[in-house]
């Protein structure tokens, strides 16, 4: 608040309360608060009246014709730059909603590619646990084909030394036909 407008202010305040009133009575303006019956103009009859707030008075009409212009000049001058203020608010707020609505297109869209990656990667990984599976159950089977022809060579060593006599020849060519058949 301005100097002038804390000068302003004090006047009213220290002014007699109103309503104020007018009249032309006695060849002369009289303007002052109402009394009931007649108009008292503390302004020029101040003595006459005993009125303790005659110079208060005085002093808030002699300045209202300056200060009620400026005081309109400062309320017009404010109100346009709440006029501006709230052009220039309304505007950065639609470019904030329109700066959220792109940011949240960007993370949906950042959102479901990721969610595709994570997809696929859950895919290639289920695809990856059933090949190793299968390779687990393909080399179980394998090994346990391999302990069973061991276990037939161990027995057809055993049975084929018994039988040869302890033929070397005979006995790697018999080991040679389990192993290949």
């Amino acid at each position: 608040m301005s100097d002038w407008v804390d000068e302003v202010e004090a006047r009213a305040s220290a002014a007699t309360p109103g309503p104020w009133g007018s009249s032309g009575a006695h060849g002369y303006f009289q303007v002052g608060p109402s009394l009931g019956a007649g108009w008292c103009a503390p302004c020029l009859e101040a003595d006459a009246r005993g009125n303790e707030n005659v110079i208060a008075d005085t002093g808030f009409v002699e300045h209202a014709r300056t200060d009620v212009p400026r005081l309109v000049a400062e309320v017009r001058a404010l109100r346009a730059k709440l006029e501006l203020d709230a052009a220039a608010t309304l505007e950065v707020e639609q470019q904030c909603a329109q700066d959220w609505k792109e940011a949240a297109k960007v993370a949906a869209g950042q959102a479901v590619a990721l969610q595709l990656e994570v997809t696929a990667l859950e895919s290639s990984m289920a695809k990856q646990a059933v090949r190793i599976s299968e390779d687990r159950a393909r080399m179980r089977e394998q090994r346990d084909e391999a302990l069973a022809k061991l276990e037939r060579v161990r027995r057809l060593i055993g049975q084929m030394a018994w039988d040869t006599g302890g033929s070397a020849s005979r006995l790697a060519a018999r080991v040679r036909e389990v192993l290949d058949g």
